[in-house]
């Protein structure tokens, strides 16, 4: 099992039968290239879920903005069609949030 940290999938060596990639980076080429097969996931925070985050320049006065600009397609399922075009409806959150509790630090 090898990692492919740069988002290529093992498919791009031409020789590994198995990977391990983020969730949207597999879907990816799932929904791509018609080769690749996910058989299993595990969460980048292991039993912490670890969400996908938008992020801002510290105190620039777009925090406010984006929330509602994703809480906006969240709500009207704009959001939800894009998670079930590359197959992660499993990753969907029901609201945006601002600076949510993170991975602890080690």
């Amino acid at each position: 099992m090898r990692e492919f940290p740069g988002g290529e999938g093992p498919q791009a060596l031409g020789r590994d039968l198995a990977g391990a990639v983020a969730d949207p980076t597999s879907a990816y080429h799932v929904a791509v290239d018609g080769k690749t097969k996910i058989v299993g996931t595990v969460s980048g925070g292991g039993t912490i879920p670890a969400d996908i985050a938008a992020m801002t320049k510290k105190d620039d006065g777009l925090v406010k903005a984006l929330q509602r600009a994703l809480d906006t397609v969240i709500k009207n399922g704009q959001y939800g069609e894009v998670l079930k075009r590359w197959n992660l409806t499993s990753e969907a959150l029901p609201a945006s949030e601002v600076n949510p509790p993170g991975l602890p630090r080690k």
